[in-house]
């Protein structure tokens, strides 16, 4: 049983057939919103690959093996009293 259009139960969902509830315009509308986001998720990743190549442009790699020893300096401002960092 159906109220203006829209299924009460999930039972009823299998009783709409799909082909004749969706519009030629609505499939049009979707084909191009997915190719909008697909042009706009593109270009954020061109981004943020220039973002880090700029990020990294002066830093040095620093490559440590397995085993190694290290110096590990922490400065107190960094840390609170109550041990939680700020």
């Amino acid at each position: 049983m159906c109220v203006r259009g829209y299924p009460l139960t999930p039972m009823d969902l299998l009783l709409i057939p799909t082909e004749s509830r969706v519009s030629y315009e609505a499939k049009v509308k979707a084909k191009e919103m997915k190719k909008l986001h697909a042009y706009i998720r593109e270009h954020i990743e061109k981004a943020n690959v220039v973002y880090k190549v700029r990020a990294n442009k002066h830093r040095k790699h620093l490559g440590f093996k397995l085993g190694d020893v290290i110096w590990l300096h922490l400065r107190k401002e960094r840390f609170s009293p109550r041990g939680r960092i700020s």
